[in-house]
């Protein structure tokens, strides 16, 4: 699952969050007061023991976020790819990596300040697919998918970009990534909705959720997605039994909402739940 993993005193906690919410820089700041580092992007959950194992992997930091944090002199030689610098978490902090743990904590990252079903309440959806490299047929094969409109090309990161607006965006990203492969084109990300960033100015606050409520943010941000092997070949394409399957991971776990603000209140927040 798309989530960051930390965990302290043998609790794991989870955290679930969009592109830009702060949940890098929140991993970071909770590993600087003594927490357990297991991944910032990834949460492995095993389907025997029911628990979180690391999954370390190089940090991708937008530039500042060093900053928030007071570990600014650390990013002095690290390289920088699409305007990220890349980092491990052992040269910022060493001695940080953790170990297999249980589940204890799911918090979600939420922006209270954006209007709710601000984008599920327009006719269509953007997307964005950014692409190691463009063809022109590529785009002529998008562009004739039911439902999808105003095709074109926008540079990013120094990658071709292909935006475009869809009725049913979730359809859409499935026949356009199996295009790219078609056409052996590697997608390098996707954006579904436009992008958001919260301002991190209106006061953090956390409130427990009912678990239903964490499963589906789990599963929506399940990696591979409809191309998972796990969800054809043991689920028959159906997400119903693994969301049953995900419930019980997370069945002794305690789930949150943290509305994003400040830095140090929301690891405070965190560090409050997670040593009730």
């Amino acid at each position: 699952m798309h989530a960051g993993v930390v965990s302290r005193k043998g609790q794991g906690v989870i955290i679930i969050a969009d592109s830009g919410y702060g949940k890098t820089t929140l991993v970071i700041e909770l590993v600087k007061r003594g927490f357990h580092f297991l991944s910032d992007e990834m949460a492995a959950l095993g389907r025997n023991d029911r628990k979180i194992h690391p999954f370390p992997r190089c940090l991708w930091i937008r530039k500042g976020t060093l900053e928030l944090v007071g570990l600014s002199q650390k990013s002095t030689h690290a390289p920088i790819w699409m305007e990220k610098v890349l980092m491990d978490i052992e040269d910022i902090l060493p001695g940080s990596y953790g170990e297999t743990t249980s589940i204890n904590h799911v918090i979600i990252l939420q922006d209270c300040a954006e209007s709710e079903g601000r984008l599920q309440n327009q006719a269509t959806q953007d997307i964005s697919v950014l692409v190691e490299r463009l063809d022109n047929s590529l785009l002529v094969r998008i562009s004739e998918i039911e439902g999808v409109e105003n095709v074109h090309v926008e540079t990013v990161h120094g990658y071709p970009t292909i935006k475009c607006n869809a009725a049913r965006p979730t359809s859409a990203l499935v026949k356009i990534e199996s295009l790219c492969r078609e056409f052996q084109i590697l997608v390098l990300n996707v954006i579904k909705g436009t992008e958001h960033y919260p301002s991190f100015r209106l006061p953090a606050d956390i409130k427990g959720i009912p678990k239903s409520e964490a499963v589906i943010s789990l599963l929506k941000r399940f990696q591979v997605g409809y191309m998972s092997k796990v969800l054809h070949d043991e689920f028959d394409g159906n997400s119903i039994p693994l969301f049953l399957e995900l419930s019980a991971m997370i069945e002794g776990a305690k789930c949150y909402q943290l509305s994003v603000g400040p830095l140090k209140d929301m690891a405070d927040l965190v560090c409050g739940v997670v040593g009730r």
